[in-house]
Order: C-alpha cells, then structure tokens, then sequence
C-alpha cells in the first residue's frame, strides 16, 4: 500500500511544474513589528445523562465553566534566519458542578469528584524561520490526520516536542515533528505521557515519542491530496491517505467528496498487542443555495478498533467522515453510514446562523478477538446509533462583532455486549474572540 500511496502522490507532483512560493522570512517586519496578541473568551456548559447506569455509577454528568485564552505570537527577526516566540495564557473558573456531577472534562477533578474551582496554563514556544521553513519548540498544538490536538472541551490539550513546517514549493506544505509529552485538557503541567488505553487516571500502555511527517498537496483550486505517517514509539506505526475535491456544477449547485485511508500496524516491542487494522472513509455530498445533503460510509477492517493518538482521557483530531459529537464509530471489524443535512440562513437573508443534523448507525462490531489492549470492551454483533443537532449563530457587525452561540445535542443508543453507553448529550458554548494589539 505504502508504494501505491507514494505513486500517486509522486505523479501529481510531477504533472505540473514546479513553482517555488514567496519568501516570507525576506517580508519580515522585526520581532515587535509584526507581533499580535489576540484573546478568546469561552463559557461552555456540559450536561450528559447515562440511561440504565447501575446504582453504583454515576448516571450523570453536569458542569458549568468559563475560560479566558490569551494567545500572543511574535513577529520574527529580521536576516536570513529570523527567530521568535508565541505564548499562551490559559484561565479557567468553575461556575457550577458539585460532587458526583464532575467529569466532563471542563475543569480538573479532585478524589472527592468536585471540580476544581479554578485552573491555570502557560504554554511557551521558541521558533525559527528561514525561507518559507519554521522549526518550533515547546508546547504546541499540531492539527494533521495522524496527530492532532483537541479543543471539544473548555481548554485545548497540547504536546511538547519539535515541529517543522515547511512551504518553499508552491501548493505544496510539508510537516514533521517529534513529541515526548503532553498537556491533557484539564492540567497545569505539560509532562503528562503519550500512550493507549486511559484507565483510572493512567494509560495502560505508554510511549516514549509520537514522531511523524506528512505532507500536503493542492494541484488545483478543487482538489487537495494528503499523505501522512506516525511512529507511536513500540506501540505502532500509522499511515494515512486522503484526497478532498469540489467541484461547482453551477453557481447554485455544488458537489463535493472526501475520501479518507488510515492504515495502523504494530511495531517495536508490540505494547499493545499485533494490531493490524486498515479504516476508510468516503463522504459525498450536494450543496444548492445554502443547503447540503451528504452521505458517508466508513468501514474498519481489523480485530481491534481504530484507535489513534491522544493524550491522558483526551483523544487529538481524527479525518474520517463519522466522527460524531460523542462516538467515532470506529469499534472492530464496524460497518457505518450516516445521512447529513446542513443549512446556512444567508441564503434567507439571516447570515452567521447556521443549522446541522446528522444520523449514524453502525453495524457488525465483533471484537471477541481483540487483542491485549482491547480485550473485553465489546462483544459479537453490537450495534449503535446517533443523532446529533448543532444550531450555531456568529455576530456578523458591531461591537460584538465574532460572538458565537452554539447549541449541541446528541443522543446515542447501543445493542450488545460492549463498553459503549447509551446517553443524552447537550452542549451550549459561547465564544467571543478579540485582538488586544
């Protein structure tokens, strides 16, 4: 698979020539010069019920929290080599979630299940630039198929390593890094292990370094190809393939398609077991005038489920087509499809309010093969659902200009022997971004 990939990827750079981009680092300003510093202030409320808990669990979760995200990042100096620095300043309060509601993943947890009242981060990165080619290290948040961060909850997570971005060639950006820890949601430290597997406040399998390089290549306005690869030291190696295309039929009319490949092999010492697992995803979807009507189809192939990087009780991005608000429908040897309806109001004259609803059934889930690391989490024949809603409205004008409210609601059912959980799930989150300088 690994030569197919790398075959297609190479006769696409080769069927146009080659065209180097602008150099940015000749562009520069000096470090003050081109400095920004921007703010995000975010309130999220969580509520989630589990149905036919036993009396011994906890049968829901409700928390309330509010977060004040500064973000500075500097210019770069000016020479042939410029350097810089970013930081982050993450502040986070509790408004509401007693004992035995906590763990949504909003505000840290203490023994006794309260929420802590409050909570502080600082993330700091060094940068260098020559050319179009930045090298970065300290805490940052990569976001590419094979290892990306998350923000679905109050605060982001970050990673502490090396990354290097790369754009010297027009169309074409390429990526590598080399991370050796973590920061999960809810924490104040940034040493936190790589690993698999998160139970009782630990992972069952750790590693020492995610390491991958990928790149990204757009050989027109409507199409993209990507192709990535990770080494999760002595755990695995992971491949992924994906190609996006759009193409307007007629200004009202649009069609667009997304297809996505991981494939996951165990290497090194083979901690979590000989996982040997091939997921793919394929989305289309029609767009006129505001509306879009999609379909999606995913499959795993393998006796264990698609499992990806992350770190401690937070998963990082994923690109595969039923990634929904609560499961990824990813389980072992799991068939999926789901129906998608959006709906932009500009088309109605009521632009920044937008509407989506989707449904996801999974079928043939069957892990009574898994192997070490997944033993026992899901039986023969389990099957599953969801439907979500998401209604979102962003100020377009004025002072308040950037304000967004988002309503999210999901509902989840399962069938069958497995560590799935049939829940209710609603969200609302304001967010209103503003530049300091």
């Amino acid at each position: 698979m690994d030569r197919f990939v790398s075959g297609i990827v190479l006769a696409s750079l080769f069927s146009s020539s080659v065209v180097l981009a602008d150099n940015a680092q000749e562009n520069s300003k000096g470090f003050i010069e081109d400095s920004k510093a921007t703010a995000l202030y975010r309130n999220f409320y969580f509520y989630r019920n589990y149905l036919n808990e036993s009396p011994q669990q906890q049968n829901y979760v409700k928390e309330w929290a509010q977060a004040l995200m500064l973000n500075y990042r500097s210019g770069y100096t000016q020479g042939l080599v410029g350097f810089g620095l970013d930081a982050q300043l993450y502040e986070a309060q509790k408004l509401d979630g007693g004992a035995g509601t906590g763990g949504s993943g909003l505000m840290p947890r203490e023994p006794d299940g309260n929420s802590r009242s409050d909570q502080t981060k600082v993330n700091g990165v060094v940068k260098a630039r020559i050319s179009n080619t930045e090298i970065r290290y300290g805490q940052q948040q990569p976001l590419n198929p094979v290892f990306g961060y998350s923000d679905l909850r109050l605060l982001p997570h970050s990673f502490t390593g090396w990354s290097l971005n790369s754009k010297e060639i027009a169309n074409i950006q390429i990526e590598a890094g080399h991370f050796t820890a973590s920061s999960p949601q809810t924490a104040e430290n940034h040493d936190a292990e790589l690993g698999l597997a998160f139970t009782n406040n630990r992972f069952l399998y750790t590693t020492r370094s995610a390491t991958y390089g990928g790149m990204i290549y757009t050989p027109t306005k409507t199409s993209t190809i990507s192709l990535y690869g990770l080494n999760y030291e002595d755990i695995w190696n992971q491949y992924y393939l994906g190609y996006i295309f759009t193409h307007p039929i007629n200004k009202d009319l649009a069609y667009d398609l997304a297809f996505n490949l991981y494939r996951t092999l165990a290497s090194g010492e083979r901690k979590a077991g000989d996982i040997d697992n091939t997921t793919s995803s394929l989305t289309q979807g029609l767009s006129y005038r505001g509306h879009r009507l999609g379909f999606s189809y995913q499959q795993v192939w393998g006796d264990e489920p698609f499992d990806h990087a992350g770190s401690p009780g937070s998963y990082g991005q994923i690109w595969l087509a039923n990634i929904n608000q609560y499961q990824e429908f990813n389980g072992p040897n799991e068939k999926s499809m789901q129906l998608r309806y959006s709906y932009n109001f500009a088309n109605l004259g009521l632009p920044g309010l937008t509407f989506m609803t989707r449904y996801t059934k999974g079928w043939d889930i069957d892990g009574t093969r898994a192997s070490v690391a997944y033993a026992g989490r899901y039986g023969a024949g389990v099957k599953q659902w969801e439907r979500d809603m998401d209604i979102n409205y962003v100020v377009q004008s004025g002072k308040a200009k950037g304000l967004s409210f988002q309503l999210r609601y999901a509902v989840h059912r399962t069938s069958g022997v497995s560590a799935l959980r049939d829940l209710d799930d609603v969200r609302f989150i304001t967010q209103y971004p503003f530049n300091l300088f």
